[in-house]
């Protein structure tokens, strides 16, 4: 998989929790959790899971349009583009209400612990020095 995938991916994915939670916390309508995603189902037509992805980032950049403007933040116009339908159906067969819920805190930990892992042991320690400098 080529950086800008990884990249996407790794975005959808923090995406997609963040919206969960949101969920959750009841602030947005359940879409990413509802059993089965019917609404979802019902409306997809011949749509896969990238596209509902997309949708799910592209309506989390109207109310938070700095944390979810994909196109801003990775530097491309379209980069959730070449997301494969199967790759999104890995992540939302995650995405469970015991996984996005719990305090702000543990939450926050638990994903920093998950993208520590995903980045790389060097990319990591990278993160480490910078976030030392700043201290």
């Amino acid at each position: 998989m080529i950086e800008q995938q990884q990249t996407a991916l790794l975005f959808t994915e923090v995406a997609l929790h963040a919206v969960a939670r949101e969920e959750i916390m009841e602030r947005k309508a359940w879409r990413l959790l509802e059993p089965q995603r019917i609404s979802w189902e019902r409306f997809r037509g011949r749509l896969g899971s990238a596209a509902l992805a997309s949708l799910v980032v592209e309506d989390g950049a109207v109310t938070h349009p700095a944390a979810f403007d994909a196109p801003a933040l990775m530097g491309a116009p379209s980069p959730l583009a070449n997301l494969a339908d199967v790759q999104v159906d890995t992540l939302l067969a995650g995405l469970t209400e015991a996984s996005v819920s719990g305090t702000g805190a543990d939450y926050l930990l638990y994903r920093t612990g998950l993208l520590r892992h995903q980045v790389g042991r060097n990319q990591a320690a990278c993160f480490d020095c910078i976030s030392s400098r700043r201290a």
